[in-house]
């Protein structure tokens, strides 16, 4: 691919596929990173000819950012309990940071009222940020039975916790 060309669609893409970037990771520098390394690739893959050229950028930059996801989940193993005591432990001070310790403590109880099955699939799926098919795979059940699961397991965890506040 010609460099002026490359010039041309990141003048025409690069924005747009910044912030769709920027909102899957929520992270402004790893965005930046990937939207450079998306137009390296295309400006080492990507035949000018190419039918969809938007389209392609787009499929890259997401593989990109779900295979950078994967490598630092890789990276730093926690699990919940784990990650739970470190986000408790962070003193930002403020009211604000009491209130967020407090509702951690009041998920990380209801939590542990959940029954076994139901509690795992949620601590698999938002503490140690598996995907429900990694997450069933990790259980030994099909997709579909996590995700009957997860669907259960978070609405008693909402009754359990809009009892706690009526208490």
């Amino acid at each position: 691919m010609e460099s002026d060309l490359l010039k041309e669609l990141y003048q025409i893409y690069g924005q747009e596929l910044y912030r769709y970037l920027y909102t899957l990771c929520r992270d402004r520098m790893m965005a930046e990173d990937i939207l450079q390394e998306t137009f390296c690739k295309a400006l080492l893959a990507l035949p000018a000819s190419h039918p969809n050229i938007r389209a392609w950028l787009y499929q890259v930059g997401r593989n990109l950012m779900l295979n950078e996801m994967k490598r630092k989940k890789r990276e730093l193993p926690e699990s919940g309990t784990d990650l739970l005591n470190r986000e408790a432990c962070r003193t930002d001070g403020g009211e604000d940071a009491v209130l967020r310790r407090e509702e951690r403590e009041q998920v990380k109880r209801a939590l542990q009222e959940l029954e076994g099955r139901k509690r795992e699939v949620l601590l698999l799926q938002y503490f140690e940020n598996l995907t429900l098919r990694e997450a069933a795979e990790r259980m030994g059940i099909s997709h579909e039975n996590a995700r009957v699961l997860s669907c259960r397991a978070k609405k008693e965890l909402r009754r359990i916790m809009e009892r706690g506040e009526q208490i």
